[in-house]
């Protein structure tokens, strides 16, 4: 009798641990706002805390419009628009986990309008203003990023081009939108320090915690996707995407990302089957490559949207003949 009460307590204490794991992982937390933040003096972002500051005063200044959704599975998802007078090409914004497209674009985004963009700061499922209280790593809201595409066309018809713009999380939800059938004007996707699939970043960041955790443990966790969240972190993965993708990709890394290793977008990289072309930063840790080496970040994402993210009748025949480039911070 009293070995069958242990034996029931340490079940019973297993799977309270998996269900604990299950909800850091997977369920809403408090989006960072790194534009409103004041970091430690020892804080990696430290030395760019008025950058921060500044490109948060900027996007207060601008008049943006609130749209709202209803996603494949009913939930209310939440976005601003950010227009530009007679721009006729738009960048769909897509943030990472548990973050905001205040911290992930704050600092890019006076560049995209430079460049000549509209923005549309998608809220992801599960995170400010959007409902839903489950994440999915891309696997789900890759559908919510056609659905924010379609929504861009019906409301703005002569939209002639649309880039797809994603951070961490978001680099891995705009590639997985990839293998999906997306609209003709999305011409290109820019994929910031994306993972190769959610099952494969949620063992990494396990193993990171503690190296001995047995998959049985993850599997449980993914047990408890299946039953809460009704999805499966096998179900889908950035590789087999890249496997089908027809769109030109412009994979971002940075070489010192402890997060989401930059080996992974290496194998997004060598897996994709479109016109494709690499940037790796030297140092950079995870989301600052722009931070670390913006100079050669504009200058990489200037020609690689003037090349495909440009509308089509100002393209010049040798810029619409991408063949796959890789670009390195020391060329």
């Amino acid at each position: 009798m009293l070995f069958a009460v242990i034996f029931l307590g340490v079940i019973f204490l297993y799977f309270l641990l998996c269900y604990v794991c299950f909800r850091v992982a997977c369920v809403r937390g408090r989006p960072s706002d790194r534009t409103r933040e004041t970091f430690r003096a020892d804080h990696i972002l430290a030395p760019f805390a008025d950058r921060f500051r500044e490109a948060g005063e900027w996007l207060d200044a601008q008049k943006t419009e609130p749209i709202y959704i209803e996603s494949f599975d009913g939930l209310r998802l939440y976005a601003d628009y950010l227009p530009l007078e007679g721009s006729r090409k738009t960048i769909v914004a897509m943030h990472g986990y548990h973050s905001s497209y205040r911290s992930d674009f704050s600092i890019v985004l006076p560049y995209y309008r430079e460049l000549g963009y509209n923005i549309l700061l998608v809220d992801q499922r599960a995170h400010g203003q959007s409902e839903g209280r489950y994440l999915s790593y891309g696997i789900l809201e890759k559908y919510d990023v056609l659905s924010w595409v379609n929504e861009l066309n019906r409301r703005f018809p002569e939209t002639e081009t649309i880039v797809l713009d994603g951070m961490s999380m978001g680099a891995s939800t705009v590639l997985m939108a990839t293998g999906l059938e997306l609209p003709e004007n999305v011409r290109a996707v820019v994929a910031d320090c994306g993972f190769s699939g959610g099952w494969d970043i949620v063992n990494i960041t396990a193993r990171k915690i503690n190296r001995h955790i047995p998959k049985v443990v993850l599997s449980t966790v993914n047990f408890f996707c299946r039953i809460f969240a009704d999805y499966d972190l096998r179900d889908d993965n950035t590789l087999l995407a890249m496997q089908k993708c027809k769109i030109p990709v412009l994979f971002v890394h940075g070489t010192g990302d402890t997060f989401v290793p930059c080996e992974m977008t290496l194998r997004n990289y060598a897996t994709c089957r479109a016109k494709k072309e690499l940037l790796t930063v030297v140092g950079a840790e995870h989301g600052m490559s722009f931070l670390r080496n913006e100079p050669l970040c504009r200058k990489t994402l200037s020609a690689f949207l003037k090349k495909y993210g440009d509308v089509p009748e100002n393209r010049s025949n040798d810029e619409s003949q991408g063949d796959e480039e890789q670009q390195n911070p020391e060329e």
